[in-house]
């Protein structure tokens, strides 16, 4: 018998299954059926992990490739634009171009992936982002959170609430910055006042004075050691003329005693002193005033007599000035005086007024932050005062950076943003 051919299928199906028997009809030689079931080979079964580490390795090429494509088009894409007026980083145009393209393909490409297509850095196609929409959080269109650990924006306009308000005009900066760490309304420094008052144009000022600066004045170590008295004139709607005369003490610039007249005379400054006495009987120092005939005359040096007080007049005996009290009369004309008054007793009210905020509620800012009455009783500590707001400011960096990641950039996915860098 010659050689016949027998179709594949029927010839793999004897092999599968090794049966001989399968297809009598066919009559196929059983040493056919022998020679299929020798040669044949059985396959190789192929193992879970190797097909696993088979397909990774087909994505990680396939990854590759596209990858270099994606770096030569981009490539290509720049020189292009290098070429053209439309290449310029600083263009507007070129920023809203590239705002609108992403936000249009947002919702099919993640932003990073057509980021990096574009070519354009994470921190830049923010910033045009917020330039272009602006800032949802924001009162203004330009975010102002640039970094993790500055001000949140609920504590931004906290701080430019109380820079504006009309009733903490009397307080200078340092002050009021002292004033909101001690009530817990607001811990941050000096210079993130001066930063956001800049950037969102409050000025506090209420006066342009120029002055010159002079070498530090004679300074006390402790309380009642050195004392100022002075006094100064204002004049009524009327023209009448009115006198205020305050003692100073040095150590804790707390206004001791003070008087309102209508003379000026020996008689007020006694009676000045007397006040001045009776709140601190202790008092056994240097009294340094100006050589006016109401501090030199024989009514108040009598009165200094034997109680171990020494009277120095400024600028003769010693060649310091009395510039302590005239600063504290600078601070009442410019922010206390804004008219002149009506008469004695209105006055009075004013200054009244001017001791007990400048005595009780506003923090020096040469006290380091606690108020002339707290440094002249010794019922607080400057030392307190800065370890307490050093921890309070430790605290709340850990709270800024939790908040101000969710609010970055105007992109509530930011903070996962930045843990995944663009590697490409």
């Amino acid at each position: 018998m010659g050689y016949r051919k027998y179709d594949p299928a029927i010839k793999n199906m004897i092999i599968k299954t090794g049966n001989r028997n399968l297809f009598p009809e066919l009559k196929i030689p059983r040493t056919t059926i022998n020679y299929w079931l020798k040669n044949s080979r059985p396959e190789k079964k192929v193992s879970k992990e190797k097909l696993i580490e088979q397909a990774i390795s087909s994505y990680r090429k396939e990854s590759k490739e596209l990858k270099a494509i994606n770096i030569i088009l981009r490539k290509c894409t720049k020189e292009v634009l290098k070429n053209s007026c439309f290449f310029d980083p600083k263009s507007k145009a070129n920023r809203s171009y590239v705002v609108n393209l992403v936000e249009e393909f947002k919702n099919v490409l993640p932003i990073k992936r057509i980021i990096s297509i574009l070519g354009v850095s994470p921190t830049q196609y923010y910033r045009w982002r917020t330039e272009k929409i602006g800032c949802v959080y924001s009162e203004v269109k330009k975010c102002n959170i640039s970094k993790s650990n500055q001000l949140t924006l609920e504590e931004q306009s906290t701080l430019i609430k109380f820079a504006k308000a009309r009733h903490f005009k009397k307080f200078s900066t340092k002050s009021l910055m002292f004033y909101c760490k001690r009530k817990k309304i607001l811990t941050c420094s000096l210079d993130s006042w001066y930063k956001y008052m800049k950037l969102y144009g409050v000025k506090r000022g209420l006066f342009k004075h120029k002055r010159k600066r002079y070498k530090t004045g004679i300074r006390a170590k402790n309380i009642n050691e050195i004392w100022h008295i002075d006094i100064t004139e204002v004049k009524t709607i009327e023209g009448q003329k009115l006198y205020l005369q305050l003692v100073i003490d040095n150590y804790s610039r707390m206004i001791v005693g003070w008087k309102v007249s209508q003379d000026k005379s020996m008689e007020l400054t006694y009676k000045t002193l007397i006040k001045s006495f009776n709140i601190s009987p202790e008092f056994k120092g240097i009294l340094l005033t100006d050589d006016g005939r109401e501090n030199t005359g024989g009514k108040p040096r009598k009165l200094l007599l034997g109680k171990g007080i020494k009277q120095i007049i400024a600028k003769k005996e010693i060649r310091f000035s009395n510039s302590m009290v005239e600063a504290v009369f600078r601070i009442f004309k410019q922010k206390y005086l804004f008219k002149e008054p009506k008469d004695l007793s209105s006055f009075y009210r004013l200054v009244y007024k001017f001791v007990y905020q400048y005595n009780y509620i506003i923090p020096h800012s040469s006290l380091d932050g606690i108020t002339p009455n707290e440094s002249f009783n010794k019922s607080q500590c400057p030392d307190f005062l800065k370890n307490k707001f050093r921890a309070e400011m430790l605290d709340l960096r850990k709270k800024r950076r939790e908040k101000n990641l969710k609010c970055m950039k105007c992109s509530e996915k930011y903070s996962r943003f930045l843990k995944r860098e663009i590697h490409l």
